[in-house]
């Protein structure tokens, strides 16, 4: 009876703390956002900046008819096309909602946004009690994982990436890898794929390293291999449905390794956004991407445990029972060291000072070999496994652009190992209230920002436009960096017209190429087709078409041109396209 009792009060103080740490993901949400981003039909403040390429990219995709795959869109960045994938649309919810067959133009950010941030909270609390069973000391720890930088930054107009907040699930595979008492383990990870698949390539890059690295031991063993070549198979078909593959495999390769990667005083560098530490000095702005600021509270806590400051649990690291084995201590540690290095790229930076790659490569084999040489392989298989991992980051400074954000899933590793050591709970409370004033700057200008952008009004567009494009199927942009291009991707997205090429996360940049040319030939040339409305952004190559219809007015007076609101147009005339 007793015994009932004290479980039966466990559980309502478990739940108390959860409903509490929940209750402070909310209220977080709405001092820097407000309740206004809720509200689907409020978009004005996705109107700038990538922003609008990922609302554009999901109300394109919603009014189209479904294609092969499913996730593809044709009449967004037409005529090459692209898919919720390449325009950071959150491609998992984006066909969500499709099925529902919605018509209206909307937006699901705000949702997704006080979903992510509830979530952070929630799973850093889960994972926490797991490890110290203690409520109060886990919901005030799992406040540090709603209060990380490296998350918030992603709220910022310059790094608006909505898809890359759910940090969530970064925290969920640490768990995943991490715990050793979960059942049917091979399922979860497989669930895990599908889920960072379908929101961010970024997400399912961690996880996917994570688990390489969780079934090292198991290498040589059939069954595994078994199984991994189904959870493989299941999971190309799962990318291709997303739209993954809607271009040409080489073309989904990023450039800008080492550009936007993580400079050495990265932890230290506010970069202008905290109360007590400064802005640090970076070779150039890109690196931003590597913004790694833990917070002066989060600091502070990580020296007075490795001072010895905070009484440490009695339960060893290594226990019967423990959260990290010792059999998967190497690969986590170097997985962990993986990811350090990649953040920092091969384009080694402290401050605005570089260290040459011919220094750093051989650097970072020398780890790599030291390592595998201290985890007990021999010399010559050292060497290799040093070689092969160097290979393996060239490899993956392909795939990936910005490997700055890689250290994400190092921090948040050594948020938990610290939390393992029990400090107490006065003293997370304390330093969390440091954490909260030290980043208070960057939570006031996230507000700022979005309130700016909430009133933001995007300027209307003459009603002539809707006259010059009824007769029309297709926008096409020449040179689209020097044109506003989101009145008229709204303006098509409501007359049902295509619009393209837009600045999506991958493209064919051959296609690209011959399409742009294409489309100057055309105007310089007077080739101008049928049910097109050409935006013409370089004034030289307006200037040279308007000079060769004064060569030919016959021609020209088939055309419609001019400029109109600021944008030079030009578009056959119903008469010349009779």
């Amino acid at each position: 009876m007793t015994s009932n009792l004290g479980r039966n009060y466990q559980k309502r103080v478990f739940y108390t703390y959860a409903i509490a740490v929940i209750s402070a993901a909310i209220l977080l949400f709405w001092y820097v956002f407000g309740w206004g981003i809720l509200n689907p039909l409020h978009t004005s403040w996705l109107l700038s900046g990538d922003a609008s390429i990922y609302f554009f990219g999901f109300n394109f995709f919603n009014q189209e008819s479904w294609h092969l795959p499913p996730g593809s869109i044709s009449r967004y960045s037409f005529p090459e096309g692209t898919s919720v994938v390449y325009t950071d649309s959150i491609p998992l919810v984006s066909i969500f909602l499709k099925l529902f067959h919605l018509s209206s133009i909307f937006q699901f950010t705000g949702a997704w946004i006080l979903l992510c941030l509830i979530l952070q909270a929630l799973v850093a609390y889960l994972i926490l009690y797991r490890i110290s069973k203690s409520a109060i000391l886990s919901s005030l720890a799992s406040l540090f994982f709603l209060m990380m930088p490296n998350m918030l930054e992603r709220f910022y107009f310059t790094t608006r990436h909505y898809s890359l907040i759910a940090h969530f699930l970064i925290l969920l595979t640490i768990g995943l890898f991490l715990d050793q008492r979960l059942k049917k383990k091979q399922i979860l990870w497989f669930i895990l794929f599908l889920l960072t698949l379908g929101i961010h390539f970024y997400l399912f890059f961690i996880s996917l390293l994570f688990y390489v690295a969780s079934e090292f031991e198991t290498i040589d063993q059939i069954k595994p291999k078994i199984q991994h070549l189904i959870m493989g198979t299941g999971l190309v078909i799962y990318t291709y449905l997303l739209g993954y593959f809607t271009i040409p495999l080489q073309n989904s390769t990023a450039g800008g390794f080492g550009s936007y990667s993580m400079n050495l005083n990265s932890v230290f560098n506010s970069m202008g956004e905290a109360k007590f530490f400064p802005a640090l000095s970076t070779i150039h702005s890109l690196q931003q991407e590597g913004f790694q600021y833990l917070g002066l509270g989060v600091i502070l806590l990580i020296l007075l445990v490795a001072l010895g400051k905070c009484k440490f649990s009695k339960i060893p690291l290594f226990s019967k029972n423990p959260l990290v084995s010792v059999k998967s201590d190497s690969t986590l540690a170097l997985v962990l060291i993986f990811f350090t290095l990649l953040s920092l790229s091969f384009k080694l930076s402290v401050f605005q000072w570089i260290i040459p790659e011919p220094f750093t490569i051989p650097s970072y084999f020398g780890i790599f070999y030291f390592w595998f040489l201290r985890a007990g392989s021999k010399p010559l298989k050292a060497f290799m496994h040093g070689l092969v991992c160097v290979v393996l980051l060239f490899i993956a400074g392909k795939v990936v652009r910005a490997t700055g954000r890689f250290l994400w899933p190092v921090e948040y590793f050594a948020l938990f190992l610290i939390f393992q050591a029990k400090p107490k709970p006065w003293l997370v409370a304390a330093l969390l209230l440091v954490q909260v004033a030290d980043l208070k700057p960057l939570l006031d200008s996230i507000h700022a920002e979005h309130a700016a952008l909430s009133a933001f009004k995007q300027p209307e567009l003459s009603p002539h436009w809707p006259l010059l494009i009824k007769d029309i199927q297709h926008i096409a942009l020449y040179d689209p960096n020097s044109i506003n291009v989101n009145p008229f991707s709204k303006m098509a997205l409501e007359h049902g017209q295509s619009i393209g090429p837009m600045l999506v996360a991958r493209a064919s940049s051959s296609f690209r190429k011959e399409e742009q040319k294409a489309l100057h030939d055309e105007i310089i040339n007077l080739a101008i087709k049928n049910n097109i409305l050409y935006l013409v952004g370089d004034q030289k190559l307006w200037d040279l078409f308007k000079e060769n219809c004064a060569k030919n007015l016959g021609l020209c007076n088939t055309f419609q041109f001019g400029e109109l609101d600021g944008y030079r147009y030009l578009k056959r005339n119903e008469l010349g396209s009779r």
